[in-house]
Order: C-alpha cells, then sequence, then structure tokens
C-alpha cells in the first residue's frame, strides 16, 4: 500500500504538473488505478485483528518523526505562501502561475495523513501502525527517488555553480538523512513484527452477512419456512386460543401434517379472528401479528 500511496502521490504530480503530451491519460489512468488499489488496501485491512502483532512496534519513535517532519515541510511550504498571499506569488510558483502540486499534496493530503498516523501512534490507535507503516514507505521511496537528483544534478556540472550548490548540498543531506530514519523504523518494525493471524484481510470494504453470525441488533435472526410453520403450529397446540388461532394459514400439504384431527373450524373466543382466512400469522412478522397471539380483543391483521 506504500508503494501504491507513491504511485499516486507522483502520478498526481505527472498528471497535474506536466505540460499535456502524448501520455496524459496513462498519468490518469495510473492515478485511479493506484489511488482506487490503495484505498482498498486500507479499508480492507482488519486492524483490530492486526494490532497485537504491531505490540512490540516503535510507537514513540515513529510519533516523533512524523510529527516532527510532517511540521518542518509544512512549515518550509507555508514560510512561502503565507507572505505571499495579500497579493503577491510564492517564489517556487508553477507554470502559469498555478500552485505548485507538490504543496497541494503534501499540505492537503501528505501531511494530516502523518500527523494523524503520529496522533494514533500516541494513543496507541488499533489503525496507527497501519496508516504510520503506509505512510513511512511512501516517505522512504520518495527519499530515494529525491537522492537520485543529486547525481543528475552533478553530471549537468551544477555542482560548480555557486548558488546551486549550497542548495544541492542542503538537498542532499535533509534527504539522505529523512530516508535513513525511515528506513530504520521500517526495519524495526518488521524485526519485532508478531505473527500476523490468517485472515488479516477482510474480502470486501462491507462486512458479508454471515448466517452463523447473531442477527444485527433490533432484528430477529431470519427463520426458515419450515421452523416458521412449526413456531406458528407450537404456539396455537399450546393452548394460547386454541387451534382457530393458526388463521386458516394453510398453504401446503406440510402445514396440514401439524393440524390438529379435524382442522380448523368456527372463530378465535380471544381475539375475534374468523378462522380460514389466508393470512400468514406466526407472531413475529408484524405488530399486528403479535396483537393476535397475546390476545387483544378486536385485533385487526
Amino acid at each position: 500500500m506504500g508503494v501504491l500511496t507513491w504511485l499516486t502521490y507522483c502520478y498526481v504530480h505527472q498528471a497535474l504538473g506536466v505540460p499535456f503530451n502524448a501520455v496524459f491519460l496513462v498519468y490518469v489512468a495510473i492515478v485511479g488505478l493506484a489511488g482506487f488499489a490503495m484505498i482498498d488496501g486500507l479499508v480492507r485491512v482488519d486492524v483490530v485483528a492486526v494490532a497485537p502483532a504491531f505490540t512490540r512496534a516503535p510507537y514513540r519513535a515513529g510519533c516523533w518523526f512524523l510529527t516532527v517532519a510532517s511540521i518542518g515541510i509544512a512549515g518550509l511550504w507555508l514560510s512561502d505562501i503565507v507572505p505571499a498571499l495579500p497579493g503577491g506569488l510564492p517564489a517556487n510558483i508553477h507554470l502559469a502561475e498555478l500552485p505548485n502540486p507538490t504543496r497541494v499534496l503534501d499540505l492537503g493530503w501528505i501531511i494530516p495523513w502523518a500527523l494523524a498516523a503520529a496522533w494514533m501512534l500516541r494513543r496507541h490507535h488499533p489503525a496507527g501502525p497501519i496508516l504510520a507503516g503506509v505512510i513511512l514507505v511512501m516517505l522512504f521511496i520518495l527519499s530515494v527517488a529525491m537522492l537520485t537528483v543529486t547525481p543528475v544534478a552533478l553530471l549537468d556540472g551544477l555542482g560548480d555553480n555557486p548558488e546551486v550548490r549550497p542548495q544541492l548540498i542542503a538537498f542532499t543531506v535533509i534527504f539522505t538523512v529523512l530516508g535513513v530514519i525511515e528506513a530504520l523504523l521500517l526495519a524495526t518494525t518488521r524485526h519485532q513484527l508478531s505473527t500476523l493471524p490468517d485472515h488479516w484481510m477482510q474480502p470486501g470494504w462491507w462486512p458479508q452477512q454471515d448466517s452463523t453470525a447473531p442477527a444485527a441488533p433490533g432484528r430477529r435472526p431470519t427463520a426458515t419456512t419450515k421452523q416458521r410453520r412449526q413456531r406458528r403450529f407450537v404456539k396455537a397446540r399450546q393452548g394460547h386460543a386454541g387451534p382457530e388461532a393458526i388463521l386458516g394459514s394453510i398453504h401446503s400439504e406440510d402445514d396440514r401434517a401439524y393440524l390438529p384431527p379435524g382442522g380448523i373450524q368456527g372463530r378465535c373466543s380471544r381475539c375475534r379472528v374468523r378462522a380460514g382466512q389466508r393470512r400468514w400469522v406466526d407472531g413475529v412478522t408484524s405488530g399486528e401479528a403479535r396483537a393476535v397471539w397475546e390476545g387483544r380483543p378486536g385485533a385487526q391483521i
């Protein structure tokens, strides 16, 4: 999921920050596929089931690193953006005076994600290690990718430029330090990771209805047709309102097997409902049916 996050981040830059070209639709396709695959993976992880595997993970170190790195990058971008808000332009403006996609993605997506993961790590939330692990993998790949800029810049002779050289050195040092810390945190977590449960990934985004699981609160478990028939006729036989309380709900030979000798005749003396009417009354399916079984005179169904 960390790789998918990096692909989404990288190709959003390509789709929004590069002049239109022949592979524009390829950029858009990668953004869509990687983005939805990332969301699918995050939603389907059973964070409660995998939480015991991260009991020895470096929660405090991960929390501090993500917090300091997020605040540092946010401060760097805001120091250029905020002074330009009264009507000027930031120094590092993009093509045609459009906002820089890096700043949009960092301030609107990556930094909030990192801060949320740090807060969850501090609170030992079950989702904290998952969110922190994904963002650390993404940041590590980003650090390695950014370090490839240094040799390219040296080959182009930018290292001899007195104005560019200090920036290139600072750039290299910062991403080297970040990459080393990210790698250490990931390696430590992997080393101390316990065995994951067999079913740590859910089959879908929403829970599936399990026939063996209890029904949702407030709803009775679903009964088969035969079970409903048995329940209906057993209640009638127990003498609540006599066999007339079945109300003529005889729809098949299976129903007749439960009837007392002589069948059903006359009216129910307690609930004033004529027998012989084709009604599906089992005392469960509706409030009116429950009224019949409770013996309230004049109940209508």
